[in-house]
């Protein structure tokens, strides 16, 4: 009979199992020096940031004013939600008066005029409008 030379490290199943070793991120992170008075971009208020932006685009050139334009993509959110059948038959009628002046709209551009309508109005309004809604059952339905 041949016997197999022992291995260094345990293995489960024929499968070699690493102990406790950091990955190469986590390594990397470990080895680079804190620099102090550097705050980081996490511990910095997002409005303290945005208004950093804001005075570096306006010292900029009017070229990179365009570059910076252009280049500034946002990450879209995806979401889904339901409608009842008579608010969803809503979306047709606005679109197709939409059509009749001459613009298309898609049905996420109609959701989005009309939080940008919601916020606008005051509370008093609002919470008016969101009593005259349906109340409708969260979550996914059953299979």
């Amino acid at each position: 009979m041949s016997e197999e030379p022992a291995s260094t490290s345990p293995s489960i199943k024929g499968k070699r199992v690493t102990a406790n070793r950091p990955t190469p991120a986590l390594a990397a992170k470990a080895e680079t020096p804190k620099k102090r008075g550097v705050p980081s971009p996490l511990s910095v208020p997002t409005a303290e940031l945005a208004a950093a932006s804001l005075v570096a685009a306006e010292t900029a050139p009017p070229e990179e004013h365009e570059k910076a334009r252009k280049s500034k993509t946002h990450k879209l959110v995806r979401d889904s939600f339901k409608f009842p059948p008579k608010e969803y038959a809503i979306f047709e009628q606005l679109k197709s008066r939409c059509l009749s002046a001459g613009v298309v709209a898609k049905k996420s551009e109609l959701v989005r005029a009309g939080l940008i309508a919601l916020q606008a109005l005051s509370d008093r309004e609002l919470l008016a409008t969101l009593e005259q809604l349906e109340k409708l059952k969260t979550g996914r339905p059953a299979r």
